[in-house]
């Protein structure tokens, strides 16, 4: 589908409750068959999530002692297939074996690896995905459009959940709608888990957990993230972006007294909130901790809203303020080496930006192939530059209400975009499917 021909009033625009009722028994998670199933594993990170399950899990490729059962699922059962055996290809061409054990052979391997076929726009074919697994881990996006029923199905089975979305509007409107049935059912809503938002929401906890461990009666107050980074877009990517270029995107519920990502379990308002406070332009007003050049040349970041609004759900849900009520002030921003570096980068995206939304620049960005399609990467890169060239470092201080100030460095030594986010998806999604905890359901950060 091409969702650049997409026209519809966001505003009128609402995601419907299936009325599927649950009328089978519902299997305990703790006795269902698989501990997680993969939903758009022949995709472009549904690949890399498949590549790292095998490489971490399977007794051919790891000593890994973990054992987990896990299957994959999508609409096409030749492409399941074709996925499976590209990526097992692809380890034994990189003599990725570590166990020679004659018993497990390729081909064992493949079929030990069941395939669950589904289409998440007919909901006749959802009980099939969740039923039967502890944790359903889907990279099939954009999740406006293909993940609202599962997050509906995963709640009413009580199935836990993990996506790799940025659409924070969507996210508010499946809370709104979900989060009472998943605190009934016992299934975990965590959205966010990739590169949005996991390394900027792990930085700030771990900041409020090392202030307060320091000093018990000093909270964090403020964080300021720097990053250094490089990386690439994915066709996926894209197909969200121009859902918000061509103004398709879901908007956040507007029947609710307060924004949703305040809302506690209870369903009162949190008293701790968040500031958003990035800078908008090229900038010298973040200077980094110990930097010895006179100013720090800083950029906006395009994904600073997002994580922004992560950290702001972590801090109502953790209370990083402690007792006191004052907002947690969260800055964000892309460092340059210098001036020029800033500019040409901040000028980059304004035009890329303007040229989306111009209906013939963004056909003809389409037909040059500058936005790739669903399933593949920007013209030109590879997988051995994604390997050994890309990286995303996010270096950050912490300040408390004392005054205590805290760093941190948090560094991928390749691609965080795609090739780790799919491991910290499934890394998620195995936390949740082997460390049970019952009656605890909800909507939750990383």
């Amino acid at each position: 589908m091409d969702l650049s021909l997409v026209r519809r009033d966001p505003k009128k625009e609402s995601i419907k409750n299936s009325g599927y009722e649950v009328k089978q028994s519902i299997v305990s998670r703790k006795d269902r068959k698989y501990d997680i199933v993969l939903l758009g594993a022949s995709g472009f990170t549904g690949k890399f999530a498949v590549r790292h399950l095998l490489k971490t899990y399977n007794k051919r490729y790891s000593s890994n002692t973990t054992f987990l059962k896990w299957a994959i699922a999508g609409r096409s059962r030749s492409k399941l297939e074709k996925t499976l055996r590209d990526v097992v290809k692809e380890l034994e061409n990189n003599n990725e074996a570590k166990n020679d054990d004659s018993s497990i052979s390729i081909e064992s391997i493949l079929k030990s690896i069941d395939i669950i076929i589904v289409d998440t726009s007919d909901v006749t074919t959802l009980p099939g995905l969740v039923s039967n697994t502890r944790v359903v881990a889907t990279t099939a996006g954009p999740f406006q459009l293909y993940g609202s029923y599962v997050v509906e199905f995963c709640a009413k089975f009580g199935t836990h959940y993990v996506d790799i979305t940025g659409e924070v509007d969507w996210v508010r409107t499946m809370l709104v709608q979900w989060e009472k049935t998943a605190k009934s059912s016992g299934a975990k809503i965590v959205n966010f888990c990739g590169h949005d938002s996991i390394p900027w929401d792990l930085t700030v906890m771990k900041l409020a957990d090392a202030i307060q461990s320091n000093n018990s009666e000093e909270t964090l107050i403020e964080v300021r993230c720097w990053n250094e980074l490089n990386a690439a877009a994915s066709g996926g990517t894209f197909s969200t972006m121009l859902l918000a270029a061509n103004g398709n995107m879901i908007q956040s519920p507007t029947d609710c007294d307060f924004d949703p990502f305040l809302r506690l379990k209870d369903g009162t308002k949190s008293p701790h909130g968040t500031k958003l406070d990035c800078p908008m332009f090229v900038s010298t007003s973040m200077k980094q901790p110990n930097e010895t050049k006179p100013n720090t040349i800083t950029a906006p970041f395009l994904m600073a809203a997002v994580n922004g609004a992560v950290v702001k759900r972590s801090t109502a849900l953790r209370s990083y303020s402690g007792g006191s009520t004052t907002s947690l002030t969260y800055k964000e921003a892309c460092v340059f080496p210098d001036y020029k570096s800033a500019f040409v980068n901040f000028m980059g995206m304004i035009m890329f930006g303007t040229a989306v939304l111009n209906p013939f620049t963004q056909w003809l960005l389409h037909t040059l192939g500058v936005i790739p399609k669903p399933g593949t990467i920007m013209k030109g890169v590879t997988l051995e530059q994604m390997e050994n060239e890309f990286f995303l470092c996010v270096i950050a201080e912490g300040i408390g209400s004392k005054g205590t100030r805290m760093e941190s460095i948090m560094y991928f030594d390749r691609d965080a975009g795609y090739i780790d986010t799919a491991r910290m998806l499934m890394e998620s999604a195995i936390c949740l499917a082997l460390q049970e905890e019952q009656n605890n359901g909800g909507f939750f950060s990383p």
